[in-house]
C-alpha cells in the first residue's frame, strides 16, 4: 500500500487492453468500505427471506413424510437440504434425520448412501464405508452410491479400487442421466 502513495493518479492500459485506474491509497481504502458495506446490507435483506424458504421446505418435507411414512425419500432429501442448501455445518439435524429415514426403511439404498455420504462429507467417518456397501449389497448398480463409494475409497487410500468403482458407475450410466454426474466424478480422481 505504502507503493501506492508515489503512484501518480490516473490510469493505465493492461496486457488485454482494459482501461484500469490508479487511485490513491486512502481512496483505494474508501471504495473497499463502500463495496463491504454495500454487500453487508444486502446480504442481511436476504437472510430473513432464506430462513422462511427453509422452513417451508422443512414443512413440505415433513408434509410428504407424514402422507406416506413407508417411503423414506423425504427424509432423505430433507437430510440432504439441511447438509447442503441450508448450511454443511447444519450435521445434527442431517443425522437424526437420516436416523429417522433408516428406521422406516432400514435397508434402503438410498437412504443408506446418501446417509453414507454426508458421514464422510462432515468428517470422513469410517462408518461411511459400513453404509455404502451395505447400500451397494443391496443395489449394486446404483450409481451415485458407487461414486460416493469411489470417494470414499479414494480418500482411505484404496484409489485404485476406487477408479473400478467408477468405471462400474460409468458403464452402467452410458446414454443415461447419469452418464455426465459420472464424468464429473472421475473428474475428482
Amino acid at each position: 500500500l505504502q507503493q501506492l502513495q508515489t503512484i501518480e493518479v490516473g490510469s493505465f492500459v493492461s496486457s488485454s487492453g482494459r482501461n484500469i485506474p490508479i487511485m490513491r491509497k486512502e481512496e483505494l481504502r474508501q471504495n473497499i468500505l463502500k463495496h463491504l458495506n454495500s454487500t453487508r446490507s444486502s446480504l442481511k435483506s436476504h437472510i430473513p427471506k432464506a430462513q422462511e424458504a427453509k422452513v417451508r421446505a422443512e414443512e413440505e418435507f415433513q408434509h410428504a413424510h407424514r402422507a406416506n411414512p413407508a417411503d423414506p425419500r423425504p427424509l432423505v432429501h430433507l437430510a440432504e437440504f439441511l447438509t447442503v442448501a441450508i448450511s454443511p455445518a447444519n450435521f445434527t439435524a442431517a443425522e437424526s434425520t437420516f436416523q429417522e429415514a433408516l428406521r422406516s426403511a432400514p435397508d434402503s439404498p438410498s437412504v443408506l448412501g446418501a446417509y453414507g455420504k454426508m458421514m464422510w462429507d462432515r468428517d470422513s467417518d469410517p462408518e461411511a464405508e459400513v453404509m455404502l456397501q451395505r447400500a451397494l449389497e443391496i443395489e449394486p448398480r446404483d450409481i451415485q452410491n458407487l461414486c460416493a463409494y469411489a470417494r470414499v475409497l479414494k480418500g482411505t487410500a484404496r484409489r485404485e479400487k476406487g477408479l473400478a468403482n467408477l468405471e462400474r458407475a460409468r458403464c452402467i450410466s452410458l446414454g443415461g442421466p447419469l452418464e455426465i454426474f459420472v464424468a464429473q466424478e472421475a473428474q475428482c480422481f
